[in-house]
């Protein structure tokens, strides 16, 4: 491998954990590091809340896979990390368009095993059936298919009202995948990598986590916070970048880890806006079809607090789940008591229509809240995460897709506290009229520096070849964008990111590209040896200039 002669700068853009990976595997060697972090934060999607008195993660809370072959457990265990694995759940269902109370233990166990039998059964069909599946084909469609089988094999067991509660709890995965099942592919749904093990949440907080991973890189000078880069200048041997702030910094080589939110905005800016970041010269054509091709969605989270005496749930409950329904209009009784009047009866009324589950159409919560019934589904109960904590209760609910994109454009906020305690009163009707303190909502979709939440493979021709594609670092010849095959020592530009390596859609996957990538850079630049003297700046300096003269303004 070539030895540089000086130093060589390479600049990571992103401190998320791909970034952070990236960083450590080059911190140690003969290079001049630098990494260009947008927020005044590392972690990107991954935030941990404190202000509650119990951490609470924003974004990335699960380790998907605890098992010896997943990265992230070996750092677990080494920081003795607690992981919580969560198994009581409450399910309700809604019957003859009425709220529902919960469900038997058996029929809820009877729907889950049929649920996670229906998703191994179509990876096994895929699997076997892929050359014949089309691309316009769905995980819905699948889904439709297979109830429609189910129902006619076996229509003593399942019923009509049966299948549309397995039919709610599918959005279980929309939730799991960021991507309404209507627009995952189904030919390619086995193309994730996953590790084997529990799925655990680390109870203590994700930031934890990435601490201990990359404390060498957290506690370096390495980061430069606040920096967001506009434009990236490429040609053969060298990269320019240039922030919003018009700073100007140089590099050897560049390791792209800007989510495929923001990349998206190269290709197609967000209301007819700028886009957030470009490329000169443009990337070649396979980095762009995978650009527009994958998909990215959303997974939003909702921190709802209460008072102590506002619990009507078990304590040592996990999950409430609320399936959804497409009638969405079965709130009347919510809705009432959200606006705090009930008759005299007990039953409730909007605008006079007494018990026929009506709404009032110039309430102001009406249309949220019928959006909220549709799609709504899971709230996570903190109790069980911290039972020794004195803090307030918390809920945590989650939601993907069009109802995180309808809350998030939810004005004024104030509707938020009304909205989440008539979608739970349905469901929990001895829940106070006052027992909601507040009601915090994340906003992945529309954070600049996201843009959504993580990768899926939607229908309409993207494929796993897609991901690959990132594996390649990008050149330029003569004023022209070029990939340069694997373990080649040309290119540039590189590539890190969840939606980069077949393990997308998750941290281990963002780490392990981060890692793979200043595995890369190091081969190229020879860099295997750790750096025992100090960096020679007025060296560098000079090289500054010279790669300066490279490009034209």
């Amino acid at each position: 491998m070539p030895q540089s002669s000086t130093f060589p700068h390479i600049v990571i853009v992103g401190a998320g954990i791909s970034g952070l990976a990236a960083a450590k595997t080059l911190l140690p060697t003969s290079c001049h590091l630098t990494v260009l972090e947008a927020r005044n934060r590392w972690g990107g999607r991954a935030y941990t809340d404190r202000s509650h008195g119990i951490p609470i993660d924003h974004g990335a809370s699960w380790i998907h896979g605890f098992g010896d072959t997943n990265p992230l457990t070996a750092v677990a265990k080494r920081a003795k990390l607690r992981t919580y694995t969560s198994n009581q759940t409450m399910v309700f269902t809604r019957r003859a368009g009425a709220c529902g109370g919960p469900v038997l233990k058996a029929y809820e166990g009877e729907l889950y095993g049929k649920l996670f039998d229906m998703i191994a059964e179509a990876r096994r069909y895929v699997n076997a059936n892929r050359d014949a599946i089309l691309v316009t084909e769905s995980l819905q469609d699948y889904i439709e298919e297979y109830l429609k089988n189910l129902e006619r094999r076996d229509p003593a067991n399942w019923g009509p009202e049966k299948i549309a509660d397995l039919r709610a709890l599918t959005a279980y995965r929309q939730n799991e995948d960021a991507a309404e099942n209507a627009k995952q592919t189904l030919k390619y749904l086995d193309a994730e990598t996953l590790f084997e093990g529990d799925q655990c949440i680390l109870a203590d907080g994700y930031d934890q986590l990435i601490e201990e991973y990359a404390m060498d890189v957290v506690k370096s000078s390495s980061i430069k916070f606040g920096e967001v880069v506009k434009r990236i200048e490429y040609n053969e041997t060298s990269v320019r970048i240039i922030t919003t702030a018009n700073k100007t910094y140089h590099a050897d080589a560049v390791i792209v880890t800007l989510p495929l939110g923001v990349l998206k905005t190269t290709i197609d800016p967000h209301a007819g806006s700028s886009p957030l970041i470009t490329f000169h010269p443009q990337l070649p054509k396979p980095k762009l079809h995978a650009i527009k091709s994958l998909g990215v969605g959303t997974l939003d989270k909702a921190i709802i607090t209460f008072r102590e005496d506002g619990i009507c749930w078990p304590r040592d409950m996990d999950w409430i789940v609320t399936l959804p329904t497409e009638r969405g209009g079965e709130a009347g009784r919510a809705m009432v008591y959200a606006n705090g009047s009930e008759n005299g009866g007990g039953e409730t009324s909007i605008s006079g229509h007494s018990n026929d589950h009506t709404h009032d159409p110039s309430d102001p919560l009406t249309p949220h809240l019928i959006t909220f019934n549709r799609h709504m589904i899971s709230y996570g109960s903190m109790l069980p995460l911290h039972p020794t904590t004195s803090t307030r209760p918390i809920l945590v609910a989650y939601y993907s897709e069009q109802l995180a994109r309808h809350i998030e454009r939810i004005q004024p906020r104030t509707l938020l506290v009304p909205l989440f305690r008539a979608h739970l009163h349905q469901f929990l009707p001895t829940l106070p009229a006052d027992a909601i303190l507040s009601a915090e909502v994340t906003r992945w979709n529309t954070d600049p520096f996201s843009l959504g939440s993580y990768t899926h493979i939607p229908i309409g021709g993207a494929s796993p070849a897609d991901l690959d594609v990132w594996a390649r670092p990008v050149g330029a010849v003569g004023g022209e964008a070029r990939e340069v095959e694997e373990g080649s020592e040309e290119g540039v530009l590189y590539w890190a990111g969840e939606h980069t390596i077949r393990y997308f859609a998750s941290m281990h996957g963002a780490l392990l590209s981060g890692e793979r990538e200043g595995r890369k850079i190091k081969s190229k630049f020879g860099l295997e040896r750790t750096c025992e003297t100090g960096r020679d700046e007025r060296a560098w300096d000079k090289r500054h200039l010279r790669i300066d003269k490279t490009f034209t303004n």
